[in-house]
């Protein structure tokens, strides 16, 4: 299954995994996202695990 997640910041940036779960689809977006904050948005105060991962499973779609 797709799964997309698009990053709440200004800068709209779409992350798209194949999965076989949400929870595993949170995983990979979460890594992925983690990439990407550090290096668009290093000013971005951090997020602790669980918010993050909060986060991305309220705003992630199935596609």
């Amino acid at each position: 299954m797709k799964y997309s997640f698009t990053c709440p910041a200004p800068c709209n940036y779409e992350m798209k995994v194949d999965a076989k779960s949400d929870d595993e689809a949170v995983d990979k977006i979460f890594a992925e996202g983690g990439k990407h904050v550090k290096k668009d948005h290093p000013d971005m105060p951090p997020l602790s695990e669980g918010e993050a991962k909060a986060m991305i499973r309220t705003g992630m779609k199935r596609m």
